[in-house]
C-alpha cells in the first residue's frame, strides 16, 4: 500500500485476516511486515509473524510505541511459498505530511 508523493502513513496498528489455515509453518519467521520510502529499494522490517500467527486476525500495536512506524508504503511480505497468503488487511492511523529534516532545522532557526 503506498501514499501520495511528499506523504507518510504513522501506524497505530496493523492487522492481517488468515483464513483457512491448516498449517503455520510457512508464515512463521517467513511473513514479514514492512515500512519504505523510496518504493521498496530500501526497507524497514516493522515485524516478523512467529509462532502466534493463527487463523483469523493478527494484530501488530504500534499504539504505545514511544516512536510509531511513518512511511510512504507498507507490505506483508512472505520470503517463502505460501507464507504470505492472506485474505484482508488494515492499517489504522494518521496519514501525515512528511517533512524533511534539513526543513524542519531551518524552520526552528
Amino acid at each position: 500500500m503506498s501514499f501520495k508523493k511528499d506523504y507518510v502513513a504513522v501506524l497505530d496498528e496493523a492487522k492481517i485476516f488468515i483464513n483457512f489455515l491448516t498449517n503455520s509453518t510457512p508464515y512463521v519467521d517467513n511473513l514479514l511486515f514492512e515500512g519504505s520510502n523510496d518504493g521498496f529499494v530500501t526497507k524497514t522490517l516493522l515485524y516478523t509473524f512467529g509462532k502466534d500467527v493463527h487463523e483469523g486476525w493478527n494484530y501488530i500495536d504500534y499504539r504505545n510505541n514511544a516512536t510509531k512506524p511513518a512511511f510512504n508504503s507498507y507490505r506483508f511480505y512472505g520470503k517463502v511459498k505460501g507464507s504470505c497468503r492472506v485474505t484482508e488487511f488494515v492499517l489504522t492511523g494518521i496519514e501525515a505530511i512528511q517533512i524533511p529534516a534539513r526543513l524542519i532545522l531551518a524552520l526552528q532557526k
